[in-house]
């Protein structure tokens, strides 16, 4: 099985809302798997974006990778990740970042984070 819906009963504050995000899918676990499975597949290239755009300190670049990244995060319920992207963005987007390295370490724990949260949840297919 794919998913168990019966051992994810994750709170709204943690790294993942699974119950929220089973409901939004009408409890379709297949597709609530779909779904992350995507995530994980996307999410490599969405936080390369992201270093690419730090490096050449571009912080238009910086903002449309993290609202890439916040977009992909409320895809799935991932609060937390989706809040930090956002502020990531709305900085890029107001020239205020103060410490890029520091802030896509951060997004890239953040993301590691939710990775774990997936791997409880489903199994991934290694890459």
């Amino acid at each position: 099985m794919p998913f168990d819906a019966m051992n994810n009963t994750a709170a709204p504050d943690s790294v993942l809302d699974i119950v929220t995000l089973r409901s939004a899918m009408a409890d379709d676990d297949e597709l609530v798997a779909e779904i992350l499975t995507v995530f994980v597949s996307e999410i490599p290239g969405m936080l390369n974006e992201l270093r690419q755009a730090a490096d050449s300190l571009d912080n238009q670049k910086l903002e449309h990778a993290a609202h890439s990244i916040k977009g992909a995060c409320a895809n799935i319920r991932a609060e937390k990740a989706r809040q930090l992207a956002l502020d990531f963005e709305m900085d890029a987007r107001q020239n205020q970042i103060k410490d890029v390295p520091a802030q896509v370490a951060t997004m890239e724990a953040a993301m590691e984070e939710i990775h774990q949260a997936i791997a409880k949840t489903i199994d991934i297919p290694s890459s």
